[in-house]
């Protein structure tokens, strides 16, 4: 189950802790990206997402990363930042699907798997404008 509507509220799937997002501009960008695959319900979007992150980390999955992996230098080319804004900028609710939920199991963990949709969309759009910033100084 990716997102979930539980007590009115949209929730969006975690694959990782949040919190990795705050490490550097590349993991912020990695991370929200790894929501958005997890979470998005059409292939070409989903397709997309695994492009950009292909190019950040060349092709390295997170769970292959060795203690000396370092994220692509692609951050610093302008025609990849700016089409990563551009589909960012394009992602809307109606990409996702939540699915109602009454009585959460014991396997999921609201407060440390999910994070409300509202505040993802905050976290994106803080991202998008960290991107507009970046792109300048490119």
């Amino acid at each position: 189950m990716a997102c979930i509507k539980f007590n009115e509220i949209n929730y969006i799937y975690l694959c990782n802790d949040n919190n990795f997002k705050t490490l550097s501009l590349e993991d912020n960008v990695y991370f929200t990206l790894r929501d958005l695959f997890m979470n998005l319900e059409e292939i070409h979007l989903i397709l997309k997402v695994n492009d950009f992150n292909a190019k950040l980390t060349n092709n390295i999955y997170y769970k292959s990363r060795e203690h000396d992996f370092e994220y692509t230098n692609i951050l610093n080319n302008r025609i990849f930042v700016n089409d990563l804004i551009k589909f960012m900028k394009s992602i809307r609710i109606n990409n996702f699907y939540f699915e109602l939920t009454s009585d959460l199991d014991n396997e999921l963990n609201i407060n440390n798997d999910y994070i409300n949709y509202d505040l993802w969309i905050i976290q994106l759009n803080e991202l998008i404008e960290l991107l507009i910033i970046k792109l300048d100084k490119i």
